[in-house]
């Protein structure tokens, strides 16, 4: 072979630098991002953090997002945060109404005993909005009546008796008709929370929703309602089965909670396995430590005295 060609071979030694150059150096690894943690989220404006014990299993975004999710769960804010908060603004307009009744009756029986005191029932009709034209009616119907006879009295008087009972036993049949319509709504709680008892998961999601201070039976009413709204028309196991599949974070987070909270023994790998040995009238074990095949024939021999 002539020096020319020899010339023209590419040397082995030469390429391979080259190609170690050009290549990334070995072992590199793309650089990533650090996780830094956050343990908060937020519920009707108001900020909590996760329990401490669960923090320390947290290494990524994703995880964090996740237990963020049950947390936020766990606390109602999915499909009931505009329904507690409109509940709760009811409620305080209720009290509000409330307390203006009290002080308006307050206001009256003022009127009244001014009234009994000097014979002057204006302010009282202001306070009932009664016309000064309707209370000069009856007054003026009242001194009619005084003059009439004797029998004609009596016949308004029994007149005036049976209207009132008529009113009492109208009354008493409005309490009638009420007491059975609690009646029926006992009955239909027991049906409803037999269903919830029955249902896979149910007894579970009640307990939970309990520790949240949540009732499972309220928010079967108000589930019910949204799906009647809704037009689909349910049955009670439709909602049921509906409320649990909504809750089910609030069982994962509390058995997640449990789970983290029980005692866990976790054994030294490093640490030589030990048997105790009994010697003498038995009062102490001594503890001996195994380090080979013949310690172990040593101890077996020393527990059944062969």
């Amino acid at each position: 072979m002539s020096e020319e060609v020899l010339d023209e071979q590419p040397n082995e030694e030469v390429l391979e630098t080259t190609e170690e150059q050009a290549s990334p150096e070995a072992g590199s690894e793309e650089e990533v991002a650090e996780y830094t943690p956050n343990y908060s989220y937020k519920v009707k404006d108001e900020e909590f953090e996760f329990d401490e014990f669960l923090r320390g299993g947290l290494t990524s975004t994703d995880q964090e997002e996740a237990l963020r999710e049950l947390y936020t769960k766990s606390r109602g804010l999915d499909g009931y945060k505009d329904k507690l908060v409109t509940k709760e603004q009811e409620y305080n307009e209720l009290m509000k109404e409330a307390g203006t009744y009290v002080d308006g009756f307050k206001t009256l029986k003022q009127h009244v005993d001014h009234a009994n005191q000097t014979g002057d029932f204006r302010e009282v009709g202001k306070a009932l909005g009664l016309s000064e034209d309707k209370l000069l009616e009856y007054a003026y119907g009242l001194a009619k009546e005084s003059e009439l006879p004797e029998d004609q009295k009596d016949l308004l008087n029994q007149n005036r008796q049976l209207q009132d009972q008529l009113k009492s036993v109208e009354n008493r049949m409005s309490g009638y008709e009420s007491q059975k319509l609690q009646n029926e709504r006992v009955e239909e709680a027991k049906y409803i929370k037999g269903v919830i008892e029955n249902a896979p998961n149910g007894p579970d999601v009640w307990n939970a929703m309990m520790d949240n201070s949540r009732d499972m039976m309220k928010e079967f009413y108000w589930l019910g309602g949204d799906m009647t709204d809704a037009g689909l028309n349910p049955q009670v196991e439709d909602v049921v089965n509906k409320l649990i599949q909504n809750n089910m974070g609030l069982v994962e987070l509390k058995r997640l909670r449990e789970q983290q909270q029980q005692p866990q023994v976790q054994q030294d790998i490093g640490q030589k396995p030990t048997l105790p040995t009994v010697k003498g009238n038995n009062t102490a074990a001594v503890v001996k430590e195994i380090s080979s095949i013949d310690d172990i024939k040593r101890a077996h021999a020393n527990l059944t005295g062969t």
